[in-house]
Parts: structure tokens; sequence; C-alpha cells
């Protein structure tokens, strides 16, 4: 699947490896952020906050909703 990051925008071929495609597939979302900008973003967020990712979801539950 072609897509283009909403950050960057830089073109990717994605396939079912990467953790957004199902949802790609399944239109539960028309955006995709590559894994540079995610961690950017991430890293950007939590130093602004203060808040750790891993500290929302310590059990990694969100990993197993689809």
């Amino acid at each position: 699947m072609h897509v283009n990051c909403m950050l960057c925008r830089k073109p990717y071929d994605i396939n079912h490896s990467d953790s957004q495609y199902r949802k790609l597939i399944e239109k539960q979302t028309k955006y995709y952020i590559c894994q540079s900008c995610h961690s950017k973003t991430t890293k950007e967020a939590s130093a602004m906050s203060e808040i750790k990712p891993e500290s929302l979801d310590p059990n990694g539950y969100d990993k197993l909703i689809t």
C-alpha cells in the first residue's frame, strides 16, 4: 500500500507488518504517520508535558484493542 506521512509528506510503501496498516485498510483512519515522525512527536510531547507514554498504559492493554 502506498501512503504519505501526514507530517513530513514523504511517500512510504507499507504492508501488513506495519502497525497502522490494518486501520488504514479497514478505513478506521485515513492518516499515516511514519515511525520517524511518530518518535519525534512522542518525545516532544513527553518533554513538554513531563508525562511518559508508558506510564499511561503500563500493562500494554492498548495493544490488545484493535
